[in-house]
C-alpha cells in the first residue's frame, strides 16, 4: 500500500522550499539581518566579502543568510533633495558623514556608524554607510554600494 506518491512528495518539497524562502526573507527583515529593514525598496545582499567581488543576490536561501557581508536598498526619491535624504538616513543609523562627492549626476555621502558592520577605506577614511542619490532614486548600502546606482 502506497501512502505517498512521487507527485505528493514533490509537492511537499516545493511547498517547503517556498515556505523556507519566505521564512528567510521574513527572518532577515525581523532579526536585523537586513541592515536597512526600516527602508522599503529593491534589496541586494552582498555575500562572502565586503567588496565589489561579492556575490550579489536579491533573495537568500537559509544557508546564504550566514554569508551576508553587506547590503543595499534602492528606493524612489524623485523631487527630494540629496542633502535632506542623506541627513535623515545618517541620523536614523547614528552615523557621521566623513566624505562626500558628486560624479556623473550622482551625489554620494560616505558615512561611518560604530555599529559593527563591515567597513572599507574610502579617501583615507573608514566608512560603512554609503548613500547615493541621482535625483530619481536613492541607493543606501553597507559598507558601500556595489554595482549601479
Amino acid at each position: 500500500m502506497r501512502i505517498f506518491g512521487w507527485k505528493c512528495i514533490r509537492a511537499i518539497a516545493v511547498g517547503l522550499s517556498v515556505a523556507t524562502a519566505i521564512g528567510v526573507a521574513t527572518l532577515a527583515r525581523s532579526t536585523g539581518l537586513c541592515r536597512f529593514s526600516k527602508i522599503d525598496g529593491a534589496r541586494t545582499f552582498y555575500l562572502y566579502t565586503a567588496s565589489s567581488q561579492a556575490l550579489q543576490k536579491d533573495t537568500l536561501t537559509f544557508w546564504e543568510s550566514f554569508s551576508v557581508k553587506g547590503e543595499s536598498v534602492r528606493f524612489a526619491c524623485k523631487g527630494e533633495q540629496a542633502q535632506a535624504i542623506a541627513e535623515r538616513i545618517v541620523k536614523a543609523y547614528g552615523a557621521t558623514v566623513v566624505y562626500t562627492e558628486e560624479a556623473c549626476g550622482v551625489q554620494s555621502f560616505y558615512a561611518y556608524a560604530g555599529n559593527g558592520w563591515e567597513s572599507v577605506c574610502v579617501n583615507g577614511e573608514r566608512v560603512n554607510l554609503h548613500i547615493a542619490v541621482n535625483g530619481e532614486s536613492c541607493t543606501v548600502g553597507t559598507p558601500i554600494v556595489f554595482g549601479g546606482f
